[in-house]
């Protein structure tokens, strides 16, 4: 008997001991879930996220603006050391951004829409492009007309700054990835099938030059004028003309990645892609087509694509992409040679 009652008290306090560490758990699990909620919210309220796919980036004199998707902005005033972060409803795809010359900004939602800023980014206007057709990039010409190429070989212009919109396709199942202006009247776009297409009377009419070989799809392009520029794409695969498209001369790369961007910083041509790539163009010493593309020596400090690739006043470069990379870096020593 006196086992048996030795036995009960023994279970009473292992009893207590049980609830005691039970009350100790529970109060534990409840502190680690507040630190868990409090970092949670506190990532929420940061500009960058990890979440962020970076897609495109412009900058007039006084803002930096990144956009990407689900309707995420970024906006900088100084220089991009700090950004402002908007989220617009109800988060469209943002795929390109450009500024006119009166310095608003204008971006494009794969949707079919643009959103204008004329106040820095601080508030936008929505304005449906109209198109039944999948936008692909915009830019504004030197006189502030904005201009948008789309699926089916389709060109929108807007005079009024997006509340308007004409359109005009060349009925052929294809898809424009690329349109710049060099003055109101000259410009080109280039598309699916290695396209080339040339204006001389602001849009009015557009002459196909010769297309790049092998069909190719360039994901990235850059003109420097109507004559000479560059269009890249898969496999690392870069083509130049010197002629306007006459003639194309297939350049070396040292990447097999993917190039969705090109962009001019100073005296310098730079190409990024998946995988953090970043390379620079390297001229022949005399002059020739026949340049290579070199990696940089630039650590971007991602391994996820660069999309949001944006030359600097000062001859810095900001670069973004995917997993809520965005970040300014300096060449120096641009490459390895």
């Amino acid at each position: 008997m006196k086992h048996t009652s030795f036995c009960g008290k023994g279970s009473k306090w292992r009893r207590v001991d049980l609830v005691a560490a039970v009350l100790l758990i529970l109060t534990l699990t409840a502190c680690e879930s507040r630190l868990v909620l409090d970092r949670v919210e506190e990532q929420r309220l940061q500009p960058l996220q990890r979440t962020d796919l970076f897609q495109a980036s412009t900058a007039n004199d006084e803002v930096i603006v990144t956009v990407g998707n689900f309707g995420v902005i970024v906006v900088s005033s100084d220089g991009g050391q700090s950004w402002k972060r908007q989220i617009l409803e109800p988060q469209p795809t943002l795929i390109d951004v450009t500024h006119c010359p009166d310095g608003s900004l204008v971006v494009l939602a794969m949707e079919g829409q643009t959103w204008l800023s004329k106040d820095n980014g601080a508030s936008w206007t929505e304005f449906d492009i109209g198109t039944a057709e999948v936008p692909q990039a915009l830019t504004c010409d030197p006189s502030g007309k904005l201009w948008v190429v789309a699926s089916f070989s389709t060109i929108l212009n807007s005079s009024d700054q997006g509340k308007s919109w004409q359109s005009q396709s060349f009925d052929e199942d294809m898809i424009f990835t690329f349109i710049q202006f060099f003055t109101p009247m000259e410009g080109l776009v280039t598309g699916e099938f290695g396209t080339l297409m040339l204006t001389r009377d602001g849009g009015q009419s557009w002459q196909r030059a010769e297309p790049v070989p092998a069909e190719f799809y360039p994901m990235a392009s850059l003109f420097v004028d109507m004559e000479h520029g560059w269009v890249a794409g898969l496999n690392g695969t870069v083509f130049y003309t010197s002629d306007g498209g006459k003639t194309w001369v297939k350049q070396e790369s040292d990447t097999t990645a993917p190039l969705y961007r090109l962009v001019q910083s100073g005296d310098k041509i730079y190409a990024s892609g998946d995988f953090g790539t970043l390379l620079v163009y390297q001229p022949q010493d005399d002059g020739g087509d026949s340049g290579r593309w070199e990696h940089t020596l630039i650590d971007v400090g991602s391994r996820s694509f660069l999309r949001a690739v944006q030359s600097l006043p000062d001859g810095s470069l900001l670069v973004g992409g995917g997993a809520g990379v965005l970040k300014i870096v300096k060449p120096g020593l641009d490459h390895k040679g």
